[in-house]
């Protein structure tokens, strides 16, 4: 769960509020008491550093997980293929090991069509922690764009089953089948 605390931080750096009655002036949501675009401030010494957090972390490890992904999706399908008979847990079972013990808790959980499934997850999170950091003015916005985000991601989740006991039943019917 570091990923929500890391990258709501990064975001609040971003989020300055007027004040009420309005006066000219914005302060950050996160330190009301921090004037936003001021010179030597406290928001403008944070700007490089939540701006790289964003475009490394934020958006680059989802990015770089995909790119992963679409170069070894063939290492990715063999290896959930081993694991759904229940071997390659060593190099002598799995040629792909070190790939799986490298990157394979991102994967693992999901049946092989769906091994992608993080990427909608980390895509989930970034849209509901931008949400609440910038419709913090409006809770009734706020509320009613993150339920049809949970709604919808429920609801596609739902009917594509891709969660790990689906997958577990499939491993057991697999073993259950004699090979021939």
């Amino acid at each position: 769960m570091a990923d929500v605390t890391i990258t709501k931080a990064a975001v609040g750096v971003f989020n300055c509020q007027q004040t009420k009655p309005k006066s000219g002036r914005s302060y950050m949501a996160d330190q009301p008491l921090e004037e936003c675009w001021v010179d030597g401030g406290l928001q403008a010494r944070l700007l490089v550093p939540a701006a790289c957090v964003l475009a490394f972390y934020c958006i680059g490890f989802p990015v770089l997980i995909l790119v992963i992904y679409c170069w070894n999706s063939k290492k990715i399908a063999a290896d959930q293929m081993l694991r759904a008979r229940g071997t390659g847990n060593s190099r002598a079972t799995n040629p792909n090991y070190l790939f799986r013990k490298s990157v394979g808790k991102l994967y693992l959980m999901f049946k092989p069509q769906y091994y992608y499934w993080i990427q909608p997850v980390l895509a989930r999170k970034f849209l509901l922690i931008g949400i609440s950091a910038f419709l913090r003015d409006n809770p009734s916005m706020q509320m009613a764009i993150s339920l049809v985000i949970i709604f919808l991601s429920f609801e596609y989740d739902s009917f594509e089953r891709q969660d790990s006991l689906i997958f577990d039943v499939s491993v057991t019917l697999v073993n259950a089948v004699p090979s021939c």
